[in-house]
């Protein structure tokens, strides 16, 4: 019996070496076809493939690229034979008909090759998973008709003529036939509204055209016509406004939605808060005032009172010409505002940041900051006031004590904000600000330590700040003995970007001055040319910022200011001096000219705006 016993087991185990010492040789089989394969070699993969296809007939990867080898090496008729053997073993399968039809088209053989596509399209089942495979494979050959019948005989089969529109949309739409493509999705729409997110990613790039965004909303106009009662296609309407910037259309049509379903403004405010941040301040201003028109009584009327005045003063403080009575009318609307309502219950944070937008104007339009600090002390008594609007309040009130010359206790504020919030972007923007507040003062290496920590927040804005900080710090401070002349450079310019933060534009522009006279050698010129032109555009004066940057950008571009100069002059063309055309080639130069730069997200955003790509 033990004898026995021993024979079995040295019989298992010559039968296991044997079965991995052949599928070790399989392997290396395969790895040789595939290197053979990859090198083009087929004369010699061919012999390797046969002899593993016919080990392993089954296996996927071994056929398709048997199949290559067979058709580049034109033996056609063994190639036949293995797609009919797998047809044979898969009849079902449409992979091995299409490859027939195509090695068909290879020999150029047509009319076999249509006979066999043609067949396949008649043998269709009714099963739509199995349809749209087939109609996938016909795309992918970019044998669009025929993808576009195999979806119209689906509709047949399936007694169903509405099942493939959404597919058979997207065929229509690389056809170029952007009005039944239109046709066929609202369609489907129809038949499944859950779709309406699919039909708006389909519909997306077709926008761009100004005559198809109107066929759009033609056909959505003559629907609602007949289904007055239809949100989803209201919806698509304001939608589709939505993505040509269209925002006052948008704003007409979701407040007329709004009045009919009695809504009290809940779909009004989402579509004037984009409005808002696209700056089409007017249709803001017309989507919150609805909402606050309609009174106290409904649940969102705050809320738009609050956001209302804030697009109002957008508008005005945004507008090249706005008078000190412009600022003073819409001042008497924040302080009506105040006296209007109270700051009791979940009211409290609009009610707060109203009050600090109007410490905003007084600080910085009316230059009244003793003003401005009462305000913003006074609704820090408030005892229901919230942890985030509370530490809001209190940075602005710190950078109110700075621009009126009170350092410790705009370091105090500051100091109490990052510890009562690490972490948050308020906690980062509090720290921040310390380290900027260091700088101003001369304390350049606590501020850059400082920095480099923000290097790594989770707010771009902070972090970029604190990058080009940091940077402009190690640049300029130097070591050896340019080092005290460098310090000594630095402190005179920081005194000169403090006066700039404080507003005392044209102190700040004397100290610039004798900075770039005194210290000639500090490799500072650049710096004092960027920050000379900010007080430009300040002023207003455009042409004289641009003179700036065309300066930095003629003497120093390579140097680490130049991308900022390239992106400040596109800015200002587009948004102060209209010259969008000017714009859009500057922002596609820095795309090109400083692909590592901090402004690339932004440029490639306003660059594809100006070329009219679709809204994200």
């Amino acid at each position: 019996m033990k004898i026995l016993q021993k024979i079995s087991l040295l019989i298992f185990l010559l039968m296991a070496t044997i079965s991995q010492q052949s599928h070790a040789q399989s392997q290396d089989d395969l790895d040789l076809a595939e290197a053979y394969y990859n090198n083009n070699e087929f004369e010699k993969a061919v012999a390797l493939y046969d002899k593993m296809f016919q080990k392993n007939p089954n296996a996927t990867t071994i056929y398709e690229k048997y199949l290559k080898v067979l058709e580049s090496l034109k033996q056609y008729d063994k190639a036949e034979k293995l797609i009919k053997k797998q047809l044979k073993n898969h009849p079902t399968d449409f992979t091995f008909t299409i490859d027939l039809a195509k090695l068909y088209e290879l020999q150029g053989d047509n009319k076999k090759a249509t006979e066999q596509y043609d067949n396949t399209i008649k043998q269709l089942a009714a099963d739509p998973d199995a349809i749209r495979r087939l109609a996938r494979l016909f795309a992918d050959m970019n044998q669009i008709d025929k993808s576009e019948m195999v979806y119209e005989k689906g509709n047949k089969i399936l007694n169903s003529p509405h099942y493939f529109d959404l597919e058979l949309a997207m065929i229509y739409g690389k056809k170029g036939k952007v009005k039944t493509m239109m046709e066929l999705l609202l369609n489907a729409l129809d038949q499944s509204p859950t779709q309406v997110q699919e039909v708006k990613n389909i519909l997306q790039p077709y926008l761009t055209n100004d005559d198809a965004a109107l066929d759009l909303q033609t056909f959505l106009f003559k629907r609602i016509q007949k289904e007055s009662n239809n949100l989803m296609l209201i919806d698509l309407l304001v939608w589709s406004y939505i993505q040509r910037r269209d925002f006052d259309q948008a704003i007409t049509q979701i407040i007329a939605i709004d009045k009919r379903l009695k809504e009290g403004g809940e779909r009004v405010l989402p579509i004037a808060e984009a409005a808002f941040d696209e700056e089409f301040y007017d249709a803001a201003i017309a989507g919150y005032k609805y909402v606050a028109d309609l009174g106290d009584n409904y649940p969102f009327h705050f809320q738009a009172k609050s956001w209302l005045l804030k697009s109002r003063k957008a508008k005005i403080v945004n507008t090249d010409n706005y008078t000190l009575n412009d600022l003073n009318e819409l001042k008497k609307e924040y302080l009506g505002y105040m006296k209007q309502f109270n700051a009791g219950g979940n009211r409290q944070q609009f009610y707060a940041n109203t009050v600090c937008d109007l410490a905003n104007l007084e600080a910085l339009h009316f230059h009244n900051l003793d003003t401005a600090i009462l305000i913003v002390k006074d609704l820090l008594q408030s005892q229901s006031l919230n942890p985030i609007s509370m530490n809001k309040a209190k940075l602005d009130l710190g950078d109110y004590n700075l621009m009126k010359g009170d350092k410790w206790e705009s370091t105090l504020l500051y100091s109490q904000v990052d510890k009562a919030m690490p972490g948050d972007a308020l906690g980062e923007m509090a720290k921040f600000k310390n380290a900027k507040w260091s700088y101003y003062f001369g304390d350049f290496e606590w501020a850059q330590s400082q920095m480099d920590v923000l290097k790594s927040s989770t707010s771009d804005v902070i972090a970029n700040d604190a990058l080009d900080l940091s940077v402009f710090i190690i640049e300029n401070l130097g070591s050896g003995d340019d080092s005290l002349l460098n310090i000594n450079a630095m402190k005179m310019f920081a005194k000169a970007d403090l006066l700039t933060f404080q507003n005392k534009l044209e102190d700040a522009w004397q100290v610039y001055d004798s900075c770039r006279l005194v210290f000639k050698n500090s490799n500072l010129d650049d710096n004092i040319d960027f920050a000379q032109s900010k007080i430009c555009v300040k002023q207003k004066q455009f042409t004289a910022a641009i003179k700036f940057y065309d300066d930095i950008l003629l003497k120093f571009g390579d140097d680490i200011l130049a991308d900022d100069a390239l992106f400040a002059k596109a800015d200002l063309l587009e948004n102060k001096l209209h010259k969008k055309d000017e714009a859009k080639k500057l922002y596609e130069d820095l795309l090109v000219k400083y692909p590592g730069s901090t402004f690339v997200n932004e440029a490639r955003k306003r660059f594809r705006k100006l070329r009219g790509d679709k809204l994200e």
